[in-house]
């Protein structure tokens, strides 16, 4: 399914969760370059790849604007 289609279909059940903001961005511009994009980058630490086993250890992110790391974020 393409991303305006997953959007649409969940977007009235979503109206009332966290996800809100998310749904009612406008989808991402498919030919827009990615050195000029605003990115998360996120970094999970796990003791193994097994859910029912393993768990969460750690969780990091950093804002990328524009090529750059935002260092504080």
């Amino acid at each position: 399914m393409s991303a305006w289609w997953m959007r649409w279909r969940y977007a009235k059940r979503a109206a009332q969760t966290s996800l809100a903001a998310f749904y009612s961005d406008p989808p991402i511009d498919l030919n827009q370059c990615v050195a000029e994009a605003d990115l998360l980058a996120l970094d999970f630490e796990t003791s193994g790849l097994d859910p029912r086993a393993d768990r969460l250890l750690s969780m990091g992110w950093v804002v990328i604007s524009r090529g750059r790391i935002r260092m504080g974020s």
